[in-house]
């Protein structure tokens, strides 16, 4: 709330980061897709490999007994600005979807409740890759765009971007994959 005065400006704004790109009149290619997750919770520990169905579906282990159920986003072409305050509930058909590749591929989970699920935003990219430096703006820097790997990249992201802001003379980085 306010204003405060700044040497540079980050747009890590995640989901928001259109609307902050709006705000100093900069274009870049970002839009949205949804990220549902359903969390199941067993009984006992399970083990489970990192599972990617052509179907963009994806099984995953959270800790020993929890399993991360969810789905990866439209492609760039496919996908939409949406705004990220709207509120948003996961799809009937993402339930009945996830029920079905249980059943068929991995019924250790079928009698595994449901302890915990949301829908969130990812920002994309064309080529799923972030966007990260110098804009066109002065002062003004990019970390977004990170196409649901936020979590993952945003060491080295931070990292690369404080060094722009305090070094004479930064590493130059073409890409990070």
């Amino acid at each position: 709330e306010g204003m405060f005065d700044a040497r540079a400006v980050v747009n890590a704004a995640g989901p928001w980061a259109p609307e902050l790109n709006d705000l100093v009149n900069v274009s870049m290619p970002l839009r949205h897709n949804h990220g549902p997750i359903l969390v199941f919770e067993t009984n006992e520990n399970i083990s489970l490999p990192t599972i990617s169905l052509p179907s963009k579906h994806y099984f995953r282990e959270e800790g020993t007994n929890r399993i991360f159920a969810g789905r990866q986003g439209r492609h760039y072409e496919d996908a939409e600005r949406l705004s990220p305050d709207e509120a948003r509930s996961i799809p009937e058909s993402f339930y009945l979807e996830i029920e079905e590749l249980i059943r068929q591929s991995i019924p250790k989970l079928a009698d595994a409740p449901i302890i915990n699920e949301w829908l969130g935003i990812r920002t994309i990219t064309p080529d799923r890759l972030p966007i990260v430096g110098e804009s066109s703006v002065t002062n003004f820097y990019f970390a977004c765009g990170l196409s649901g790997k936020g979590v993952t990249l945003a060491p080295a992201i931070g990292n690369y971007i404080a060094e722009q802001l305090t070094l004479t003379s930064p590493e130059k980085v073409d890409q990070i994959s």
